[in-house]
């Protein structure tokens, strides 16, 4: 849980809330030296006419229009969708970075960017490539017809050309660019927050399991000690009082593993589990035939079996009124299976209990299975699982 925490600490939370806020300050610096130079005449890239108006009320209104359209086609595109009605507001876009240059002149030639970088974003992949490119060869030929005409020689051409293609590239870039990675950025926040949810969401599927599976022996072991303590006190005190201090030692084994089960270090053994499931199923008057010949086994296979064991053993004590009961395990061919029988069993458990669909989420994890059958009063628990091991003698 805490690595989890520290990987949503690491994501940039900042980009994904205010992006908004990162798209609308990133078309502020683009739009506000256009208009200042559009105000005073400071752009003279290369050679143009001269303008013909200096109106601060017409640079302004013109530049907050290009930055409100710019602003819902970056918007729409972080999201990624067209804002609705993108043909009008595209075509709107291209007005106004055209029709100024009537009175700015070159003070208005960044206004380009923004139609190049909307039709990016709306329009489909193919025809947004041929007119970005078209637009750049076009700017690159007029800037370079320009200083052509003003007398610049062939470097001065073809220097005009490279600055004027590389400086629109960049514009486009940065602004469809800001746009797709705010977009990313969400899209990625969203991805490891389903992360982060499905490894919580396991978490808790752990712990109830292995709460189910260890508190139902648990409780089982000291309900059947109970009765038997019940019943010996009349006769056998100082047996009754063995049987109370089982249930003493249970309770209390029990609540460190739940603690350990809390803190993901909860260990189980197969050994541990069979030498238990005999002596409380045989303290419960169930006659136990053990047949294991398995080898050394890998620990989360030994603790497949483990549990397997102790539900089987669970079921036994709360769902039947067995005599006996076998358990055999074997390995051949890659394949390690543990099977418990029992008799008088009085009906199938559900396949949709905790217990017995947990232990087939085990197996199923380490690629095996768990199955259960029922018939002529015997219930019937297996578990099968895959091992590179040798079978044993």
């Amino acid at each position: 849980m805490t690595r989890l925490v520290a990987a949503m600490e690491e994501i940039p939370v900042w980009m994904v809330r205010r992006g908004p806020w990162f798209l609308a300050a990133l078309i502020t610096i683009t739009v506000a030296p256009m208009v200042v130079a559009a105000i005073w005449d400071l752009d003279h890239s290369f050679p143009a006419p001269p303008p013909r108006s200096d109106s601060p009320l017409l640079a302004v209104s013109a530049g907050l229009m290009l930055w409100g359209l710019q602003l819902r086609h970056s918007l729409a595109a972080s999201r990624g969708v067209r804002p609705a009605g993108w043909p009008a507001s595209l075509l709107a876009l291209t007005v106004l970075a055209l029709v100024p240059w009537w009175w700015f002149s070159v003070n208005w030639i960044s206004a380009l960017w923004f139609p190049l970088a909307s039709a990016v974003m709306v329009l489909p992949r193919r025809p947004a490539a041929a007119l970005t490119a078209s637009a750049l060869t076009a700017m690159g030929v007029v800037a370079g017809s320009a200083t052509a005409a003003a007398g610049g020689g062939a470097f001065d051409v073809v220097s005009m050309i490279a600055v004027n293609t590389v400086a629109f590239s960049f514009g486009v870039v940065a602004l469809y660019g800001s746009a797709l990675l705010v977009n990313q950025i969400s899209a990625l926040f969203g991805t490891r927050a389903d992360l982060a949810a499905s490894a919580v969401s396991g978490e808790r599927q752990r712990m109830s399991r292995d709460l189910h599976d260890l508190l139902g022996q648990s409780l089982s072991a000291i309900a059947l000690k109970g009765d038997l303590a019940l019943r010996l006190v009349p006769a056998d005190h100082l047996a009754a009082l063995a049987e109370v201090q089982d249930i003493t030692g249970i309770a209390r084994r029990t609540q460190e593993e739940v603690r350990a089960i809390a803190r993901a270090e909860h260990r189980i053994s197969l050994d541990a589990e069979v030498d238990g499931a005999v002596a409380l199923l045989e303290a419960g008057g169930i006659r136990v035939h053990t047949r294991l010949h398995l080898p050394s086994l890998p620990a989360p296979v030994n603790a497949l079996l483990a549990w397997a064991v102790r539900e089987a053993t669970t079921n036994i004590l709360r769902h039947s009124h067995a005599q006996r009961c076998w358990l055999n395990g074997s390995a051949a061919a890659g394949l390690v299976r543990m099977e418990i029988v029992n008799d008088g069993a009085t009906a199938a458990p559900s396949a949709e209990g905790t217990g017995l669909t947990g232990l087939a989420d085990r197996a199923h994890e380490l690629g095996g299975r768990a199955h259960q059958g029922y018939g002529r009063n015997r219930f019937r628990l297996s578990v099968e699982v895959p091992v590179a091991v040798p079978p044993a003698d």
